[in-house]
């Protein structure tokens, strides 16, 4: 009984991700036509952007057992489809969804090798829509629209979270006679989610005899825990680039969670002298990208995402910590694909 239910839970999760991936499949493949019949322009391609990567993650602290007393190893694979259609040279619209598997034994999921979807998100918005002059800089924006697909979302009850973001981006040419662009960005990403409830609730009720009573189950399909109703992101990124076919990147980026208030209660009067309705996160990531043609990227690196606080109150090592990740990301850029399949009939 546990085997098929585990088969039919990974069966569902297969679903979902291949149904969402045909309708990002259908926008990138009939984009196809149009830019195999352009390359000999050699315009840019209206589906720049579009591609497949397979990401093979590993927690750094499980290469040494020894390092934390609390030893829980991780390891996973995670394979994602990005589709985008370029309108012009400015204005795009792209989807990205993924889906992963943990290869060690998982904590947030019910049976092993079992496929979790993440959550997808649709996006639309402008690349360089206006520059600063004097200082060339380059504003974007964007809007994206995240879709409740994985577990988590939906055991939040959440139903969609929208999210705009603008970003100052500068490039500087020919540095020292070493470096050739050196790309610095900033980008300011505020969100709102919207749920059902506020806060996560179970698949069933806690209290089986709760159906029979007079108040019913409500109060027993809530855990407590209150979920984000808004947040803000502010991250900053630089990009080196020394070679064609290699670069550097690194990134740094905090996000604020503001959590829906609690209700007051006349039953209740215990109250909590400092607020505790936020929520931080600390994100930081640095690689080395290697680009040995227009199709393929292979990108190495370490990348961390935790609470700037432990649970004893005291600061976190920035960085390199418990949460950070090692990673070997291949990614397979369609439009570059199309190019030098071109660029090899001519």
């Amino acid at each position: 009984m546990t085997r098929n239910r585990s088969q039919r839970q990974r069966s569902q999760a297969m679903f979902r991700f291949m149904l969402l991936a045909t309708l990002f499949a259908t926008i990138s493949f009939c984009a196809m036509e149009q830019t195999a019949a352009a390359a000999g322009e050699r315009a840019p391609s209206p589906i720049r952007g579009t591609s497949f990567s397979l990401r093979n993650s590993l927690t750094a602290l499980s290469l040494a057992p020894a390092a934390d007393a609390t030893y829980n190893p991780y390891s996973a694979s995670t394979f994602g489809f990005t589709a985008a259609w370029w309108f012009d040279q400015t204005f795009y619209f792209n989807g990205a969804l993924d889906v992963t598997h943990e290869w060690t034994m998982a904590d947030s999921v019910n049976h092993q090798s079992e496929l979790v979807l993440r959550d997808s998100v649709v996006s639309v918005g402008g690349h360089r829509i206006w520059t600063v002059p004097w200082v060339n800089v380059g504003l974007s924006a964007d809007l994206a629209l995240v879709l409740p697909t994985s577990k988590r979302a939906q055991a939040e009850t959440l139903w969609l979270t929208a999210t705009p973001s603008l970003s100052l981006g500068r490039e500087f040419e020919h540095l020292f006679g070493v470096i050739k662009v050196l790309s610095l960005s900033y980008t300011f990403k505020p969100s709102k989610s919207f749920h059902s409830y506020t806060t996560s609730s179970y698949q069933g009720p806690t209290i089986q005899d709760c159906r029979g009573s007079a108040t019913g189950c409500e109060a027993f399909l809530h855990n407590g825990l209150r979920n984000v109703s808004w947040s803000i992101g502010n991250s900053v990124g630089a990009e080196l680039t020394l070679l064609d076919w290699l670069s550097l990147d690194a990134g740094f980026a905090v996000y604020v969670g503001f959590l829906y208030p609690l209700a007051t209660s006349p039953d209740v009067s215990y109250a909590v002298s400092d607020p505790v309705d936020e929520r931080y996160v600390d994100f930081y990531q640095i690689g080395v990208n290697f680009k040995p043609t227009r199709a393929v990227t292979l990108s190495v690196g370490t990348s961390t995402a935790n609470q700037p606080r432990k649970p004893d109150g005291t600061l976190r090592e920035p960085v390199f910590n418990r949460y950070t990740q090692l990673f070997i990301d291949l990614r397979l850029s369609t439009a570059g694909l199309l190019d030098q399949l071109a660029r090899a009939d001519q």
